[in-house]
């Protein structure tokens, strides 16, 4: 089993993110994300993107440091992130990919990232990403997770109707509801106990919960 980095060309990471990041078993940067991923400390293992937010020096040296490049045409079809995502999917044994970087920026670069995030993926792989100091969560069927008592947590459907949705460890539980993406009924939870459970019948959910040290840091 593998964890995934992947450093997209958002605003720097947090301090406690970086050291998430480097604990994992593969790195990948798209394009402006290598710059991320160094500085926060991360050794990547590989580049991938149109490179036109990397000066030639910066790729040069990423080069010179052994770094596999995979340069794509400025004009194509999908983003750095995409382009970065479909390799992270393709790393052996990878069960989770994990995306920083993701805030800051262009408003519509943002959303085209979260977006991004909730392209199919290959069964049995969790895709989740840090956004802010919030922690998303890709969900299609299970996702188990800890926080602390107080940490607020909002659930958004995507894409569709999530239906089944049932929660655990919430103040507020959902048991088989369904959330329509126009709906706010998911919006701003609380978490009761150190466990978290959110389990889905059918549809997209992100799961987004917001530690209350990351939002007094805000």
């Amino acid at each position: 089993m593998a964890t995934v980095a992947v450093f997209t060309g958002g605003a720097a990471v947090r301090s406690e993110e970086a050291a998430l990041a480097r604990e994992a078993d593969v790195v990948i940067a798209a394009d402006r994300g290598y710059k991320l991923a160094v500085a926060a400390g991360c050794v990547v293992d590989l580049l991938v993107g149109d490179l036109d937010s990397l000066s030639a020096p910066t790729v040069e040296r990423a080069a010179e440091a052994g770094v596999p490049i995979e340069r794509h045409p400025i004009d194509k079809d999908q983003t750095d992130l995409e382009l970065a995502l479909t390799y992270a999917c393709a790393v052996p044994g990878v069960n989770r990919i994990v995306v920083f970087g993701a805030a800051g920026g262009r408003f519509d670069h943002m959303l085209a990232n979260i977006a991004v995030l909730t392209a199919s993926a290959p069964a049995g792989v969790q895709v989740e990403a840090w956004v802010d100091g919030t922690h998303i969560f890709v969900v299609r069927d299970r996702v188990v997770f800890e926080g602390d008592r107080g940490d607020t947590l909002t659930l958004l459907a995507y894409g569709g109707p999530a239906r089944g949705v049932t929660t655990s460890g919430l103040r507020w539980p959902l048991v088989d509801a369904t959330l329509d993406p126009s709906s706010g009924l998911g919006v701003s939870n609380e978490l009761v106990d150190s466990r978290v459970e959110v389990t889905v019948a059918s549809g997209v959910l992100l799961v987004m919960h917001l530690p209350q040290a990351s939002s007094n840091a805000g």
